[in-house]
């Protein structure tokens, strides 16, 4: 059985999205690297309520491909608790990315992202990752 899975370390404050044209030139055998599409938007709020808006799409990377498992999927009540492999993570690696269309008087137009190093099959970890069973 193959599983599909997408991995995505939770950001917040960040909207992701993923182009189609990424995903189908990934082996569909393959958990490896894909260009990832986050559009961010980072506020700078001033003492006097105004809100200074800072934003930008930035390319990082991200895991993407499918893993083969032997488990039987059970979609019945009660629903069984899922231990097949997914597409994740084998380290990652921070960075400061400069957004473009800021406020000029922003006083941080930057964000942090994450980029994979890396990708490999293993069980989801809830902790760090967005599983769906």
């Amino acid at each position: 059985m193959l599983i599909q899975g997408h991995c995505l370390v939770l950001f917040t404050s960040l909207v992701a999205s993923i182009a189609i044209e990424d995903i189908s030139r990934v082996k569909p055998w393959r958990c490896t690297t894909v260009p990832y599409e986050l559009e961010v938007s980072v506020q700078d709020y001033r003492d006097n309520g105004e809100v200074l808006e800072c934003r930008d799409n930035v390319t990082t990377t991200a895991c993407s491909g499918w893993c083969y498992s032997s488990e039987l999927s059970d979609y019945r009540m009660p629903f069984k608790i899922s231990y097949h492999t997914v597409c994740t993570y084998a380290g990652l690696k921070k960075r400061k990315a400069f957004l473009r269309n800021c406020d000029p008087r922003h006083r941080h137009p930057y964000t942090y992202v994450y980029d994979a190093q890396g990708c490999m099959c293993k069980v989801c970890d809830r902790e760090t990752t967005h599983c769906q069973p």
